[in-house]
């Protein structure tokens, strides 16, 4: 996994003729990951002209004396020649899908944006791996409510909790 910088196109997609689930779907207000620049979850933008731009930002000390981030604005990439894939994993109900496109820039200006990848996953496994992750989940909320509320189960010398609020 490890790190990565986030990025948002607004250029226009290639998309395959059969998109399955994923028919309809706003591409521009998704999100995408990209390990093509620093890796240091910076954010970059392709404004829907073609032109790649990134976050820029001014450092200044938290009130505990440690530096901090705030973004300020962003800086237009007029020099940044070389190819950006970018990608994301997107759950579906009957399949999951992995989509990959790769944009080529010439100082700072798209040339050519390609479909790498337009894959459908079997999500059995995932959804089997939800479907446990929630039984165990209300099991221990019931737990941690009878707990709470029992004397008899606390450890010598506790004193129950208010009860907490029951599962929807």
């Amino acid at each position: 996994m490890g790190m990565f910088d986030d990025i948002k196109c607004e250029y226009p997609l290639p998309l395959p003729e059969n998109q399955g689930e994923l028919a309809g779907r706003n591409w521009l207000e998704n999100g995408f990951q990209t390990k093509d620049f620093d890796c240091l979850m910076d954010q970059y933008w392709i404004h829907e002209d073609g032109t790649l731009w990134q976050r820029t930002y001014a450092f200044e000390t938290s009130r505990k004396g440690r530096p901090r981030r705030k973004p300020v604005g962003w800086e237009l990439m007029s020099t940044y020649t070389g190819t950006v894939r970018f990608y994301d994993s997107i759950n579906g109900q009957k399949v999951d899908y992995w989509v990959e496109w790769a944009a080529v820039f010439v100082t700072g200006k798209i040339t050519e944006v390609k479909l790498e990848l337009w894959e459908e996953r079997d999500n059995r496994n995932r959804l089997a791996c939800e479907a446990r992750w929630k039984l165990e989940t209300e099991k221990r909320e019931r737990f941690l409510v009878l707990r709470d509320t029992n004397p008899q189960l606390l450890p010598l010398g506790w004193k129950p909790m208010r009860p907490r609020r029951p599962l929807a």
